[in-house]
């Protein structure tokens, strides 16, 4: 089971290095981190590997057996050698500053579409998804107006 868990969290990028797990009644918590060495600049699209600082991020992600899923991230403030832009590591299953994966988002909004977004709460709060109906006619309309 533990495997089952851990290759689904790596199913959103080749480069995750799961560090540990925990859970309680509620949820999952993975600790995880990229195993990337270099990062290119987004100034100057020089290749780094100097580390500014670290800090971590939370993001939520698909539930597993009706549980909350979230994802702290070890991210990594880099350092360009070259222009000296100090910038984080990017993440190719999140948008920046995103609470949320890519794929619960799509997830979100496919549960959503044909509901009334009050419907799509309840019923996405059952399976383990922590989001609000704000959240939900903000990604709605979004995707709406990004695909129109």
């Amino acid at each position: 089971r533990r495997y089952k868990l851990m290759y689904t969290i790596k199913l959103l990028d080749e480069n995750i290095v799961i560090d540990d797990e925990k859970s309680d009644s509620n949820s999952y918590i993975f600790n995880i981190h990229l195993k990337n060495k270099y990062c290119d600049c987004p100034n100057c699209n020089n290749r780094t590997k100097s580390i500014h600082s670290i800090h971590h991020r939370k993001l939520q992600d698909l539930p597993i057996q009706n549980k909350t899923v979230y994802l702290d991230i070890k991210m990594r403030h880099m350092i360009c050698r070259k222009c000296g832009t100090i910038f984080t590591e990017p993440l190719s299953f999140a948008y920046s500053k995103s609470h949320m994966t890519n794929r619960l988002k799509d997830y979100i909004v496919e549960t959503a579409a044909p509901n009334s977004s009050l419907i799509a709460e309840q019923q996405l709060q059952k399976s383990g998804i922590k989001v609000k109906k704000s959240t939900i006619c903000a990604l709605l309309k979004k995707r709406w107006t990004c695909t129109n």
